[in-house]
């Protein structure tokens, strides 16, 4: 295939220079290749586009562009149709015209990188045109290596409501970067009873790229009724330390209402009308959702049980999710963007 390209420009160069005998200026090309991020991490994907830009007259009538990227790794998309693949990883693309091919071509691809990358990982790519009869080789400039970010640790979820019967989750730890580190994990509470909130296991290793779950198990038969909560310190030992927190929230009982809940008008102007909404928690706080409607609340108007509503998301009846609270036990909260001559009605829930 390659061999066939390289003929189409042959002739398609004859075809440009039939007519005239001259001698063809010399053609400059400038080559780039940029990286959407300066790192990868394994398992995800990142952009990377090339940038060509040719000068000269007559200008080539075609051109092809080689690139050669990581073994293993695959360009899963791209701007441009892709002409032609050699294994074990190059990937090839052929820009023609017979009156010369446009002075700035760009070649966007995105690549697919495997669950097991690590290290550094080199790019080399070439621009090939014809000039004067010979075939001329511009190798590619700009971004030509990426690597793993030396340390990053993550952490899933950030938050975790166990509501009312729930006694265990699961909390996965990532290490993101491309050195291995050990880990150890620390809980905080705000009851002043020790013992309830628990991880199993509470320290570890990961190596480069490497993730691991951690189980997080509450003991109710140590609370009294009502809400409480805490926190899980996972610490990396790294240099520097790096710290992530998972807060945490457990109901022991049962949901309580929230009351003494109203709105007020705090006007604004037209097109960001403003309605202040204030309530009172219960002392067994579980979590607090509000919706708004511009009519008055429907029967259908309610929860679903056992359905969770993002912010957004809408009752049967069509009344929209504008609050959503399980940790922070918010009590006021400042609808905005409202039509100063529209009613607005609220109905607001505790769930858990």
């Amino acid at each position: 295939m390659q061999s066939v390209i390289k003929r189409i420009l042959v002739f398609m160069w004859f075809i440009s220079m039939s007519g005239a005998i001259q001698s063809n200026a010399a053609v400059t090309v400038n080559t780039t290749r940029v990286f959407s991020s300066s790192t990868y991490l394994p398992g995800q994907t990142i952009d990377v586009t090339l940038e060509i830009g040719i000068s000269g007259s007559p200008m080539p009538s075609g051109v092809i562009i080689n690139e050669t990227i990581p073994e293993n790794w695959q360009i899963t998309s791209s701007n441009l149709p892709i002409n032609k693949f050699t294994p074990p990883s190059t990937y090839s693309w052929l820009e023609f015209s017979a009156t010369g091919v446009p002075s700035s071509i760009v070649i966007s691809y995105t690549i697919q990188i495997p669950n097991d990358a690590s290290g550094t990982y080199n790019f080399n790519g070439e621009v090939l045109y014809m000039e004067d009869g010979e075939m001329k080789t511009v190798t590619f400039g700009g971004q030509t290596s990426i690597s793993m970010p030396a340390m990053a640790f993550g952490t899933s979820p950030s938050s975790l409501h166990f509501g009312t019967t729930q006694n265990t989750a699961s909390i996965v730890l990532q290490n993101l970067g491309g050195t291995a580190f050990t880990w150890t994990s620390a809980v905080a509470t705000n009851s002043g009873v020790a013992g309830w909130l628990t991880v199993n296991p509470n320290t570890g290793t990961l190596t480069a790229g490497a993730s691991t779950q951690v189980q997080v198990i509450i003991n109710r038969n140590l609370l009294g009724a009502g809400s409480h909560t805490g926190n899980i310190t996972f610490t990396a030992h790294t240099t520097p330390e790096v710290s992530n927190t998972v807060n945490v929230s457990v109901i022991v009982g049962n949901v309580s209402p929230v009351t003494d809940f109203f709105a007020t008008s705090l006007l604004g102007f037209p097109g960001n009308g403003r309605i202040l909404l204030n309530w009172t928690n219960p002392e067994n706080f579980t979590g607090t959702i509000i919706f708004r409607k511009t009519n008055v609340f429907g029967w259908d108007d309610v929860p679903v049980d056992g359905t969770s509503y993002a912010i957004g998301g809408r009752l049967p009846g069509g009344a929209v999710c504008i609050f959503k609270d399980t940790t922070q036990q918010d009590t006021a909260f400042i609808d905005t963007g409202l039509d100063l001559a529209t009613t607005y009605y609220y109905r607001i829930f505790s769930f858990d």
